[in-house]
């Protein structure tokens, strides 16, 4: 259930669904014999690719959700038109088109454009961890957190995550370090998104700890939020922050979400075990750190 979950959380049901509607887009298109098993396959095709695009929770421009919507507009009729037993419009193969050029160009830039592994020459520099329990080194004294199996791995690892840390109370953490000439990774927002933090209140607060992060040759890297539905604007929010940051790294909420949803990666769904700790660790150092 959990990886169920972690389907849609980590923006991966994006996929599903886009591939749900190009089948329904072939099935209008490829084929004209109006049988009740093929009408019922297009409404349940639109229907889940359509919820699961959505649900995905895609913090994509507003310009690129109407290109996306207005070339799902000719399947709508042509579903429409034939289960009416009428045939469908001609406009059916150019939205087949358009929908397939809108969602090619959407899953290129969330999986394809962005790098977030940082450069070699980075390898020698020092690790900093902002964050809350996920990273925090006191959870639980029988776990090895993955900071520190990182740094058993030879890199120079501070950590400072804390445990219940939110964008706000991190602030303490990044002031009691030196952040020049260091990688800084930044993992936090799941109390601000799960407790009573505004939307505006976290960007205003994740605003301040990426600009006091971002020194003299630090290498700041932020990690996404693993997404309930609906909750757009605080995936929008990182990335307008990482975007406003020149060499601010945005690490895709897969990798954490994969590690969340994971079999036996969390003794409660959200606070990692030691498995999970060590699967965090792998992914941060084969994705994110440069090859050593």
């Amino acid at each position: 259930m959990l990886s169920f979950a972690m389907h849609f959380a980590s923006g991966n049901s994006l996929v599903s669904g886009l591939v749900m509607l190009f089948v329904a887009y072939a099935l209008i298109v490829l084929t004209s014999k109006r049988s009740r098993w093929r009408m019922r396959t297009l409404r349940l095709l639109v229907f889940l690719g359509a919820a699961f695009v959505v649900l995905s929770t895609t913090p994509l421009p507003r310009a690129v959700w109407a290109a996306l919507g207005i070339s799902l507009l000719p399947l709508l009729a042509a579903l429409v038109m034939q289960s009416n037993g009428r045939p469908g419009p001609r406009s059916a193969r150019a939205g087949a088109l358009m929908f397939t050029a809108v969602a090619a160009g959407v899953l290129w830039s969330e999986y394809v454009a962005a790098s977030t592994r940082l450069p070699a020459e980075t390898a020698t520099l020092p690790i900093i961890v902002l964050g809350d329990s996920l990273s925090a080194a006191e959870t639980d004294p029988k776990l090895t957190a993955w900071p520190e199996l990182i740094a058993a791995h030879g890199w120079r690892v501070t950590n400072n995550a804390g445990i219940g840390a939110t964008a706000a109370t991190a602030l303490r953490q990044v002031a009691s370090v030196d952040t020049s000439d260091a990688i800084v990774l930044i993992l936090i927002g799941g109390n601000d998104l799960l407790g009573p933090t505004t939307p505006g209140k976290f960007e205003e607060a994740l605003e301040e700890l990426v600009s006091t992060a971002s020194t003299k040759g630090t290498q700041v890297v932020l990690f996404e939020l693993p997404l309930p539905p609906f909750r757009f604007e605080w995936g929008a929010i990182q990335r307008r922050i990482a975007k406003r940051h020149e060499g601010c790294r945005l690490v895709s909420r897969r990798i954490m979400a994969a590690v969340l949803g994971g079999d036996g990666n969390t003794v409660d769904g959200i606070h990692l075990s030691q498995k999970g700790h060590d699967e965090m660790a792998r992914l941060v150092m084969e994705t994110v750190l440069p090859p050593r």
